[in-house]
């Protein structure tokens, strides 16, 4: 019963154009006072994340490609 719903549920949604999905999102996103200093936090801090392990991939190729010349 439950699985039948959430396929009919997931028809449903794929039929929906996306812009009917993301019509609200506008209002979701109030940049106030508060927003603004929030963001000004959390970006930073989600690009310092996301940092780490690109600078291990790239310390891992380097690596790697000097195991090649010896």
């Amino acid at each position: 019963m439950a699985t039948e719903t959430l396929l009919n549920l997931w028809e449903n949604l794929a039929k929906l154009p996306l812009v009917m999905l993301l019509k609200d999102t506008r209002n979701v996103f109030n940049m106030d006072e508060l927003a603004v200093e929030i963001a000004q936090i959390a970006v930073p801090a989600a690009l310092a994340l996301a940092a780490d392990p690109v600078a291990s991939l790239i310390d891992t190729a380097f690596i790697g490609h000097l195991g090649l010349y010896m």
